[in-house]
């Protein structure tokens, strides 16, 4: 209880929410394509035509080089006609097996020829599984000669020409892909602590554009010359 001398005071009480704070680590750095890839034949042949120029942005799929088919078309078509014959060759075989059992019901046919039958019929099945085989791999390897891009990204050096010889595993076409960018940087070892994969990173061009990207790499090990720490950060890049 309070004496009759007290004085009531008055107590004021704020209440404060906990909000994310953004951490400011300003870095330096440069700029690179994700990825250089050769779009190389898997086939050798001679280039009929390049469907590509350097500087022509691609997307995943598009022609870059034809080569020559060779006798590849008369493969498939040969693969083709074999995969026709082993299914005939099936049919006759059921064919002769249903009237097999037919006769044995009757007992004209001896009962030991079930199996003979059956085994006619196994071996025409596996036929079949064999010419399949046979066709799948004569259209793959015609399908080789068309050399189509894998990612989407602009063409560069080096581009094949029409006329020459490209052996198997040489580029038809050069494409740096552009979206997304990366940005390469140096993070102080003082500072490293903040550097947590998978944060959204804002990086400012040297054009005056302010493009979000997200951390995708912090090396675990500084450079002993600078004793900071590469990151990477992507960022989108649409207009590639």
């Amino acid at each position: 209880e309070l004496g009759t001398g007290t004085q009531r005071q008055s107590v004021r009480t704020s209440t404060y929410t906990a909000q994310p704070m953004a951490i400011e680590l300003p870095l330096r750095g440069r700029t690179r394509a994700k990825a250089t890839v050769s779009a190389v034949a898997e086939t050798p042949g001679i280039v009929d035509e390049v469907h590509v120029t350097k500087g022509r942005k691609v997307a995943i799929g598009d022609p870059l080089c034809t080569l020559d088919q060779g006798t590849r078309a008369a493969a498939v078509t040969q693969a083709q006609a074999g995969l026709e014959q082993a299914r005939a060759a099936l049919a006759q075989a059921e064919a002769d097996a249903e009237i097999n059992a037919e006769l044995r019901s009757k007992g004209i046919a001896a009962p030991n020829t079930a199996r003979q039958a059956d085994v006619a019929v196994t071996a025409a099945r596996a036929a079949i599984t064999s010419a399949q085989a046979g066709l799948d791999n004569a259209q793959a390897e015609l399908d080789r000669t068309e050399i189509i891009a894998k990612v989407a990204g602009v063409v560069q050096d080096p581009i094949a020409v029409a006329g020459a010889m490209l052996a198997q595993g040489q580029p038809c076409a050069t494409i740096v892909q552009l979206d997304p960018m990366v940005f390469i940087g140096q993070v102080p070892e003082s500072r490293i602590r903040l550097a947590r994969l998978g944060l959204d990173a804002t990086i400012n061009t040297v054009t005056g554009q302010s493009v979000v990207g997200k951390v995708t790499y912090i090396s675990s090990t500084a450079d002993t010359a600078t004793r900071s720490f590469p990151v990477e950060i992507e960022l989108p890049n649409e207009d590639g």
